[in-house]
């Protein structure tokens, strides 16, 4: 199989797993931020924004740069070739 086609069927059949993991740790940080106290505010904003970030980039950007980067190497080795 080409690796487009390989790499979009592996994030298709990861993805409804990452999507339960994420709910569940966003509904323990929702209730962290409105019911934690001051102290663990921050800590769950932190962890918030580190969640969504990390996510995005796992699901959307690290799969593309990788496939970027794959077929770059390619046509490099096509052109020294």
């Amino acid at each position: 199989m080409p690796l487009e086609s390989v790499m979009n069927k592996s994030i298709n059949d990861t993805l409804s797993r990452t999507v339960i993991t994420v709910g569940t740790i966003l509904i323990v940080l929702f209730v962290l931020l409105f019911f934690g106290g001051e102290v663990n505010r921050p800590f769950a904003f932190t962890m918030l924004f580190g969640l969504v970030t990390g996510t995005y980039s796992s699901v959307f950007v690290a799969s593309a740069f990788t496939l970027d980067w794959t077929l770059y190497r390619n046509r490099k080795k096509a052109v020294t070739a």
